[in-house]
């Protein structure tokens, strides 16, 4: 069976930008790639679980083990990548909003098997 897409793993094509919004505990999180940079943006905790600077910018061309943070460097080239590939997030993904608890409307058919089932009086 033949398998269509693109590998996530694999550079994005020149001018391609490739952009994911977090999922589970992280909702908020969203990161944006090209073939050379990425960032990421991890509001509170990041995965390693210590607090640090919402935005991180790395050179993935030159450092694809993401072991040096840019995004506060005034290098010209770094600059301009964090610059388009924020603002790529900001188009591609809304900010993210947390439902209000209670409010998603039930039909009648929803009410009537949640109180057969205990959940509603």
């Amino acid at each position: 069976m033949p398998v269509f897409g693109r590998s996530l793993f694999a550079p994005a094509p020149e001018g391609r930008l490739l952009v994911a919004e977090g999922v589970g505990e992280q909702p908020e999180h969203r990161s944006a790639r090209d073939g050379e940079w990425k960032l990421l943006y991890q509001p509170g905790l990041r995965p390693d679980g210590l607090q640090g600077a919402p935005w991180s910018l790395y050179h993935v061309a030159e450092d694809p083990g993401e072991k040096h943070d840019l995004a506060g460097t005034i290098e010209p080239a770094a600059r301009a990548a964090y610059q388009r590939l924020r603002g790529a997030i900001g188009d591609a993904v809304p900010a993210y909003e947390a439902p209000k608890p209670g409010a998603a409307p039930l039909d009648s058919d929803t009410v009537r098997r949640l109180k057969e089932l205990g959940y509603l009086e």
